[in-house]
C-alpha cells in the first residue's frame, strides 16, 4: 500500500510537470514565415571590421546589397569579389609570362587607393591558396596587402569601407576555383 501511494504521488508530480511544460510551450509566440525569414536575413547580414577592430553591420555603412559577385577574369581562372563594392572597386589585370598579377583598388572623391594585389603562378607576398585553371593545372595564389595611405581627408564611413574592402580579400580566397 505504501508503494502505491508513492507511485500515485510520482505520477501526479509527473503529470503536473508535463502540464506545466505544455502550458509554457503553448504560450510561446508562434512565428510566421515572414518574421522567421526576416530574422534569418538579419542573422546572415555580413559583418565587416573597421580599422579600430570594431565590427559593424554592412547596412550601417549604407552599402548597396547585391548578392552577385564582381568577376575578374584571368587566363588562370575567375576571381570573385563581393559586388557590393562594384561602385567603388576595380581591378587591373597584368600578364607577365606565366604570372598573372591583379591589382585591386578603390576610388573615393577622385582619389584612388590600392587595396591589395593578387598574384597567380608566382609572386611576392604570402601564399594564400591555389586556383585550378581551365587547363586543369593548379597554380599558387599569393596576396600582398597594401598600406592605405592618404585617407585623412575621407570621412569615417569611407575609411570603414576601404578597410572592409581590404578585408574582403578573404572572400576572393574562399571562392577560388578548385
Amino acid at each position: 500500500m505504501v508503494c502505491k501511494k508513492k507511485l500515485r504521488k510520482m505520477m501526479a508530480a509527473g503529470a503536473g510537470l508535463m502540464l506545466a511544460v505544455g502550458l509554457l510551450a503553448g504560450c510561446a509566440e508562434p512565428k510566421n514565415s515572414e518574421s522567421a525569414s526576416a530574422e534569418t536575413e538579419a542573422a546572415q547580414s555580413s559583418i565587416s571590421v573597421s580599422a579600430a577592430g570594431e565590427t559593424e553591420d554592412d547596412n550601417a555603412l549604407d552599402l548597396p546589397q547585391n548578392q552577385e559577385d564582381m568577376q575578374v577574369e584571368t587566363k588562370y581562372g575567375t576571381l570573385r569579389y563581393p559586388d557590393q563594392w562594384a561602385e567603388f572597386a576595380s581591378a587591373d589585370v597584368e600578364e607577365n609570362g606565366d604570372t598573372v598579377l591583379v591589382h585591386f583598388k578603390a576610388a573615393f572623391d577622385d582619389q584612388t587607393f590600392p587595396l591589395f594585389d593578387i598574384s597567380i603562378g608566382s609572386g611576392d607576398g604570402a601564399e594564400a591558396g591555389k586556383i585550378k585553371g581551365p587547363d586543369g593545372q593548379e597554380r599558387s595564389v599569393y596576396v600582398t596587402m597594401n598600406e592605405l595611405e592618404g585617407t585623412s581627408g575621407l570621412d569615417d564611413t569611407k575609411k570603414d569601407r576601404l578597410f572592409a574592402m581590404q578585408e574582403d580579400v578573404n572572400y576572393i580566397l574562399d571562392n577560388l576555383e578548385k
